[in-house]
């Protein structure tokens, strides 16, 4: 989402992004498909607990949807991924939020 304080944090998630987007086509003729998930605010996170109030809400100020996620939400989403029913979906990140 790009908050202050976060580059580390965003350069990496590009990074695993752009290793989905290589491994998605080099594995796809095997039938093994690459996905990512974009977190929001998971409130028991280390980075959401090291963020300074004002970039807190700055964060809560860009998303749509800015309510805390829950550890099941993110699960059922990586659970979906990788069930049978997300078979042909490959090189795809959900982003929970919403970015404005």
């Amino acid at each position: 989402m790009g908050s202050s304080g976060t580059a580390i944090y965003g350069a990496t998630k590009a990074g695993l992004e752009q290793m989905a987007f290589a491994l998605s086509r080099e594995f796809a003729p095997d039938d093994i498909t690459f996905n990512t998930v974009g977190i929001s605010i998971y409130a028991d996170s280390t980075m959401v607990q090291a963020l300074d109030p004002a970039t807190l809400q700055s964060t809560r100020a860009s998303l749509i949807k800015p309510a805390d996620l829950k550890l099941e939400e993110i699960v059922a989403a990586v659970d979906f991924f990788a069930s049978p029913l997300a078979r042909n979906i490959t090189n795809q990140t959900v982003y929970f939020g919403g970015l404005r």
